[in-house]
């Protein structure tokens, strides 16, 4: 064997572990805050395949929230049953997403790779994420949840940092009413408008 061939097959296997499920339909709750177009796009067709390196960070991303959860578990902090928990919209079983973990006192917790110089940002706003807060908002209301923990992780240095993440009523019907709107157009086969100038359909 030579060192091209290794290459070859360590990252060919590595895409397969990736994580990645192209065969996803349904309206996902971590992606509720791109545009209703995209969304309606991606349950008729799919998630695009993504480009291998792409796939590659995709890898890295599962590495970390799996080490950190497995941590967690063994501090006793999570039941190591309780993690990838699926939540189900009540309104449309189509809407839905699945959870890293719960912490033993009932806790959502949500993991997150990112670097350091977004860290750095996350850590003087002391806030989450725009997408990650409404991905986990969705997790509380349909999952019945009181409070949630982000965890962030920077990849590239190891620091952590978390934020607690209550509900907000007016976000959370906010983004049901969107999440209704785009399976209303999936129903009739009717795209929603684009609402970010970027989408290419």
């Amino acid at each position: 064997m030579d060192a091209a061939t290794l290459q070859h097959q360590i990252v060919t296997e590595t895409i397969a572990q990736s994580g990645f499920d192209p065969h996803r339909r349904y309206l996902q709750m971590s992606a509720i805050s791109r545009c209703p177009r995209a969304l309606y796009f991606l349950m008729i067709d799919g998630p695009e395949t993504p480009l291998p390196s792409s796939a590659l960070l995709f890898y890295v991303g599962n590495l970390f929230e799996r080490d950190l959860l497995g941590r967690l578990a063994d501090l006793n902090l999570i039941n190591p049953n309780s993690q990838q928990i699926e939540i189900t919209a009540r309104f449309d079983p189509r809407f839905k997403g699945h959870a890293d973990a719960v912490l033993l006192d009932g806790i959502l917790l949500e993991v997150k790779k990112t670097t350091q110089y977004q860290l750095d940002a996350i850590m003087a706003s002391h806030r989450v994420k725009r997408t990650h807060f409404e991905q986990v908002q969705m997790y509380l209301t349909h999952g019945h949840f009181d409070k949630a923990i982000v965890l962030y992780c920077a990849s590239d240095t190891g620091a952590l940092f978390a934020l607690d993440v209550h509900p907000v009523l007016s976000v959370i019907n906010r983004l049901n009413d969107k999440a209704r709107g785009v399976l209303t157009a999936v129903d009739q086969q009717q795209p929603p408008p684009c609402l970010c100038s970027h989408c290419l359909k």
